[in-house]
């Protein structure tokens, strides 16, 4: 038996285009970039809470390289 519910996201979207706009014709509003919120965390506070893994990073690669170079 199907499922009678209307699920809002599956609903098509009227799209209204904009004139002498590209062929995209999207007006969302998900496509618009916007400034951060006055109440988002400064990078300074949580800068020191994320570890610095660049020298894992590099010795993973090297390792990787290393193996299939062998490999081949």
């Amino acid at each position: 038996m199907k499922c009678k519910f209307n699920h809002p996201a599956r609903k098509k979207k009227n799209r209204v285009k904009a004139s002498g706009s590209s062929s995209s014709g999207s007006n969302d509003i998900s496509n618009k970039a916007f400034p951060p919120d006055d109440d988002q965390t400064p990078k300074e506070e949580y800068e020191d809470l994320v570890p610095n893994i660049s020298a894992e990073v590099d010795l993973l690669v090297s390792l990787i390289y290393i193996f299939f170079w062998k490999s081949l």
